[in-house]
């Protein structure tokens, strides 16, 4: 399948409104409930996912890699898992706030997860952060359905992590694209 973008690109208005509308009504389509308006185009589009048989073939790829990965995880001791866990969670943190611009060492998200792992009365940078993850990991917080959800968690997450400057300036995301 063409990426939609080329087709807008080489083909006409009408022939690419006539390909954007059979995506988006095929039977198998997923519609994300969000809109994008590209830049200089007059027009909004809904967002949509539409499975092709090379995405399914690679989710079947994940899905056999997960199986993997789950039973040599499991096959460790419980000490290594958590400190696995624990590890993926500071690289992750680490990577989202280079990616965010906000300063931070890996070392100071291992002492704050350490402090919440300790349940220490201390408030610690990326306390919010981390402790979402934890609830998240141990089911005690359901995921997020919609876009408001998103930008609810980000809020709650990155309160008194970020300067106002560096908040998303849109209403539920960022109004342009931002590159580090």
């Amino acid at each position: 399948m063409k990426y939609l973008h080329k087709i807008f690109n080489e083909k006409s208005r009408t022939v690419f409104d006539q390909e954007y509308k059979m995506r988006l009504n095929s039977p198998t389509v997923t519609k994300l409930g969000l809109k994008i308006k590209p830049q200089d185009q007059p027009n909004e589009y809904e967002l949509y996912y539409l499975p092709t048989n090379e995405i399914i073939h690679l989710i079947t790829e994940i899905f056999e890699t997960v199986q993997i990965l789950n039973y040599t995880f499991y096959k460790l001791p419980r000490i290594a898992r958590a400190q696995f866990i624990k590890q993926c969670i500071i690289e992750e943190l680490y990577h989202t706030n280079d990616l965010e611009g906000v300063k931070s060492s890996r070392e100071e998200i291992a002492r704050s997860a350490k402090e919440i792992e300790l349940k220490t009365k201390r408030k610690r940078r990326f306390n919010s952060m981390i402790t979402s993850y934890m609830q998240l990991l141990n089911n005690e917080v359901s995921l997020p359905e919609s876009v408001n959800d998103i930008r609810t968690i980000y809020d709650l997450i990155t309160d008194g992590e970020i300067e106002d400057k560096d908040k998303p300036d849109g209403e539920i995301f960022r109004l342009e694209e931002t590159c580090p």
